[in-house]
């Protein structure tokens, strides 16, 4: 499970199914023949087809999407990962996503900064269908703002207006 290896059993994201692709290039000096990771750099690119998604999001009652497809592109340097392009989607929602994460030496004590567009299909924004909180949260063409801060382990997520 993504999501268990990426932010542990509590996780707000596991992903549970699809096909996953991936890509990375990676530099990582030597110093006497031996890695020096401290120093490294590189990037990651996933690409998402199928995908089921189970997770812990406040703002979407359903916990469970499917048909999800989406790419990432996450460039890393020294002690800092920036998330240049999150891309997801499926027949429910939309959900574009950038920003950054100062690395920690446990996973779960990264800072998060990221900044996210939430767009859901019409038929979803219905209150019944979605939370009081977030119904009142997404503008006239069914899109709310997200920011994620916090840690890894303890993600604070805001809806903004």
């Amino acid at each position: 499970e993504l999501g268990a290896v990426l932010g542990g059993d509590g996780s707000l994201l596991r992903l549970m199914g699809g096909s996953l692709s991936a890509s990375c290039d990676a530099r990582v000096p030597l110093r006497d023949g031996r890695p020096v990771f401290g120093r490294s750099e590189g990037g990651l690119f996933l690409t998402l087809r199928g995908g089921i998604l189970e997770h812990s999001l406040p703002m979407l009652r359903a916990s469970r999407l499917e048909g999800l497809g989406g790419r990432m592109e996450l460039i890393w340097k020294k002690n800092s990962l920036e998330l240049r392009q999150c891309s997801l989607d499926n027949a429910v929602l939309q959900l574009q996503a950038e920003g950054r994460a100062a690395l920690a030496p446990a996973a779960g004590d990264s800072r998060l900064d990221v900044r996210a567009v939430l767009r859901l299909a019409p038929e979803q924004l219905r209150e019944e269908l979605t939370p009081a909180r977030t119904f009142q949260s997404f503008t006239s063409k069914g899109e709310a703002r997200v920011r994620i801060s916090g840690t890894a382990r303890r993600p604070s997520i805001e809806l903004q207006s």
